[in-house]
């Protein structure tokens, strides 16, 4: 999708509606600087705001996708053009939040991982030079510094597993 070719038609729907950016970005919800950032081409709008712009236009969303208006024999090749366009986009983004999880879901468990072993080799180092009564304490103190890092570790799977799962 050639985002720019979108916006340019963007515009020019809009200024035969004789609307403002302003008056526009009133009607859909939206500020005169998003309207602006749809037309030069910076951003697409929403799947939400290209059904409005469809509708407000009286253009289908495929034209607007294309940024022409299509004469019927052009209306079916430049649907399967979109069409193959948006689902490359959906899975970019989905490849892309699969790769952000990952990253949270590793980084949470080294964290957890890492701080549990210090604690451990705090506590292990005190109980060394400690009399029969800190002892036990510290291997309670070790005992649930490990029960800590089980807990932390499954619920960031469990996170990571639920957030994926959704993609």
């Amino acid at each position: 999708m050639d985002t720019q070719k979108i916006g340019n038609l963007l515009a020019e729907l809009r200024r035969e509606n004789h609307l403002t950016q302003e008056q526009l970005g009133e009607k859909l919800g939206v500020s005169n600087k998003t309207i602006s950032r749809w037309e030069t081409g910076n951003y697409m709008p929403p799947v939400d705001a290209l059904f409005a712009l469809s509708g407000l236009y009286q253009i289908s969303i495929n034209e607007i996708l294309s940024g022409q208006r299509l004469k019927d024999e052009e209306y079916k090749a430049n649907a399967e053009e979109n069409m193959t366009a948006v689902l490359e986009d959906m899975e970019n983004s989905r490849k892309a939040a699969m790769k952000h999880w990952k990253r949270v879901f590793y980084g949470f468990l080294i964290g957890s991982t890492v701080t549990t072993l210090l604690i451990i080799t705090i506590v292990s180092q005190t109980m060394l030079f400690s009399t029969d009564g800190p002892r036990l304490a510290g291997v309670a103190v070790l005992l649930l510094s490990l029960l800590m890092m089980v807990a932390t570790n499954t619920l960031t799977f469990c996170l990571y597993v639920s957030q994926t799962d959704k993609l």
